[in-house]
């Protein structure tokens, strides 16, 4: 019982003072920013983002914004004949 008691603590206490130094980066904005209404809705959506651990990965990031990038260059190398138009109006 005492050897897995002193292995939990060996293993447990740092992951916990870990924990405990750990700061999100919206908390290094000044106080006056803090109560903004555009910093709470920047707030929203980061924490949306970066749920369940407060940070978006960087490399994921690049990822993401390299295949939006491709995204919009694919569509903008159509040309005008690969462009499929349809009437929405009445005809007649």
């Amino acid at each position: 019982m005492r050897r897995l008691t002193l292995l939990l603590l060996i293993f447990v206490f740092p992951l916990a003072l870990a924990m405990a130094q750990y700061s999100s980066i919206l908390d290094q904005f000044p106080e006056e920013v803090k109560k903004t209404n555009p910093f709470k809705r920047l707030k929203w959506h980061y924490e949306q983002i970066a749920f369940p651990y407060d940070t978006i990965p960087t490399y994921q990031y690049a990822a993401e914004l390299k295949n939006e990038i491709k995204k919009i260059n694919s569509k903008l190398r159509k040309t005008n004949s690969e462009i499929d138009w349809s009437p929405i109006g009445p005809t007649g």
